[in-house]
């Protein structure tokens, strides 16, 4: 999880995603099928989180940031996400079995077996899932709101700026132009801090700055700490052997 979110804060496209399927599977020996479901799904709740938050927004600041024409099509999306992942849920057993029958994946060595084993990550429990994607998103929001409150000494956003900006912050690191979303990241940071808190152009861009540092460097140094930690294992064990 750590090592695809530095990756993702490090590299354009989202390819931390198939960082985290090939950790996992190189080092946790987990089931690339299953590695690949776990992404969907989690990129489902992170929309469904999104698709709140911004709801959230429009019903109880009404900046007028939040443009509804935008958010129709998210809760659209969300939707058929919900109802499809629901679908195949429900019909887990039947999908692997015709997977079985694909002449490409059955060229591979794919069995019903594995396709079992890997729609298997369709039956997570939907309670504890939802659970932890509340408490990421929660613990985002009160990072914001304290970090923003102190680099502005005070005149920061409330609860629902908070929000708002990590809405923007979400939108901006999905958007695939630089690594991390250098600059289009500070760039939406700013244009919220300018234009809605009334903070100076150096202020904002300060905290903008700040806060990407903030949240980017924790993980990146655990991540890091988890690679050497890799190398010198398999050195030893290639040495062993």
């Amino acid at each position: 999880m750590l090592f695809r979110s530095t990756l993702n804060s490090l590299l354009p496209f989202r390819l931390g995603e198939g960082a985290k399927i090939y950790i996992g599977h190189t080092a946790f020996d987990y089931p690339i099928g299953a590695l690949g479901v776990s992404v969907v799904i989690e990129k489902l709740y992170d929309l469904a989180a999104i698709i709140i938050l911004a709801l959230i927004v429009v019903l109880g600041a009404g900046t007028g940031v939040i443009d509804l024409r935008m958010l129709a099509p998210l809760c659209l999306i969300g939707a058929l996400g919900a109802v499809g992942l629901y679908l195949i849920r429900m019909n887990a057993e039947k999908i692997a079995r015709h997977l079985e029958d694909w002449p490409v994946l059955a060229s591979l060595g794919f069995d019903a077996q594995s396709a079992r084993a890997d729609l298997a990550a369709l039956n997570h429990p939907i309670g504890r899932a939802t659970a932890f994607t509340a408490a990421l998103w929660l613990s985002n929001m009160s990072l914001a709101t304290y970090a923003f409150n102190a680099f502005l000494h005070g005149a920061g956003p409330d609860i629902f700026g908070a929000i708002t900006l990590l809405l923007v912050i979400a939108l901006a690191i999905a958007v695939p132009a630089s690594p991390a979303g250098l600059g289009v990241v500070e760039a939406g940071i700013t244009t919220y801090l300018v234009a809605v808190l009334g903070a100076s152009k150096e202020e904002a861009l300060s905290a903008a700055l700040a806060y990407h540092f903030v949240i980017t460097t924790p993980h990146s140094c655990i991540a890091l700490a988890f690679l050497c930690s890799e190398f010198f294992r398999r050195l030893a064990s290639e040495t062993a052997d």
